[in-house]
């Protein structure tokens, strides 16, 4: 979770907490991504994940952060693709089924 506080630093101000109220939720492309480190960087917030914290200010963190988010779009560009050959797979040998209507029940085919 990260927050973005702003004011005067005495406690009169807003905070943004994206992740937590789920606002903004995740960054869904690379320019996404690097709005969201420009803005933490603006307002001094670290970032924290399960490998450490970054500070978005420093130039090697925010190479780092900046790369993450490259690997994490291209990960799920290779999910996308190998969830969709899964489907094309499964059609092949004939086991994708539409659901039917509520109130139908589905009968077995004729083939087994």
């Amino acid at each position: 979770m990260f927050g973005c506080q702003t004011g005067d630093g005495n406690g009169n101000g807003s905070s943004l907490r994206q992740h937590k109220n789920g606002q903004y939720g995740t960054a869904s492309s690379c320019r996404d991504w690097h709005q969201l480190l420009e803005i933490c960087a603006l307002f001094d917030t670290l970032i924290a994940d399960v490998d450490g914290v970054y500070d978005p200010t420093n130039y090697n963190d925010r190479l780092l952060l900046g790369l993450k988010g490259t690997m994490s779009e291209a990960e799920l560009h290779i999910l996308k693709a190998r969830m969709l050959e899964g489907r094309r797979a499964k059609a092949r040998r004939g086991e994708v089924g539409q659901p039917v209507p509520m109130g139908y029940n589905r009968q077995a085919s004729r083939g087994d």
